[in-house]
């Protein structure tokens, strides 16, 4: 079985670069990317080797990365990198459509174990053009992220679904988001929902969720009792939520525990079905 260092290097040269220098994206060093050509701007020089000590990956080609992917799960990278991007982006425009289902990539992620991971960006699609991109379909993420104990920034974007509560002592910034305007049709379930808002985030300082779509089947979302509490939430000040939820939902959380306690709260998009 070839090695995940051998597995990269079959990445073509124009797909695969390291940060080496600072440039504009400010990354740290000895960050490898797959999916981005080496671009002296950003810092990011051409890769020959993956570096043993490698703290960082970005894998932005999509869900044709099996093979990558696999070989990553399976190295000792898991048990010592602190940040992992998992997606796509705009220098693989060609491809926007192909490889839009992720689910067996995250199965193969799922194991492996990630007891170091800070920062997670799962399903992105990166905008290095001027262009709108397509977000994906994730599969179940329960297991997966499970594995993250000290984790601090979760994004997640795209349909995925969770089967249990989570449990996140560390993470202070959660993102979701179902696709760009006008662009998505994915969704998540009452059930997904409710297991994320459910979560136990002791340390959650900002939450964003996103889960407004584009097609013919409106799902009115409910928000939970334990979440409106906030009892699994004592430091959230920052809350955004988007899309349609079912009558007087956002009067509900308007006058609950947590929505009194929220220093800052942006409900824009936060639509009712009676507003529809």
């Amino acid at each position: 079985m070839t090695t995940f260092s051998e597995e990269a290097m079959k990445i073509s040269e124009n797909h695969r670069c390291i940060q080496k220098d600072s440039g504009k994206w400010n990354l740290p060093m000895n960050y490898c990317l797959f999916g981005v050509p080496p671009e002296k701007s950003f810092g990011w020089q051409p890769l020959k080797e993956v570096p043993w000590d490698s703290r960082g990956f970005y894998f932005y080609l999509g869900a044709q990365q099996e093979k990558l992917i696999e070989a990553f799960a399976q190295s000792h990278f898991p048990e010592t990198i602190e940040f992992l991007a998992l997606g796509n982006c705009s220098y693989n425009s060609g491809k926007k459509h192909d490889g839009l289902n992720y689910t067996y990539l995250v199965e193969m992620l799922s194991k492996a174990t990630f007891p170091n991971l800070k920062e997670f960006d799962c399903g992105v699609w990166e905008t290095f053009h001027n262009e709108d991109g397509l977000y994906p379909v994730l599969g179940d993420l329960t297991g997966f992220l499970n594995k993250m104990p000290i984790l601090e920034k979760l994004r997640i974007h795209g349909g995925f679904e969770l089967t249990k509560d989570l449990q996140f002592p560390k993470l202070n910034n959660i993102e979701v988001q179902l696709g760009e305007m006008g662009h998505s049709n994915r969704t998540i379930s009452n059930k997904t929902l409710e297991c994320l808002l459910n979560s136990r985030y002791s340390s959650l300082r900002e939450l964003w969720i996103d889960v407004e779509f584009y097609n013919d089947n409106i799902i009115q979302y409910e928000l939970t009792d334990i979440f409106l509490s906030g009892k699994f939430l004592p430091l959230l000040r920052k809350l955004e939520i988007n899309g349609v939820f079912k009558k007087g939902e956002k009067k509900r959380l308007i006058e609950s525990a947590l929505g009194i306690s929220m220093e800052i709260m942006h409900l824009q998009e936060m639509i009712t079905i009676d507003e529809v």
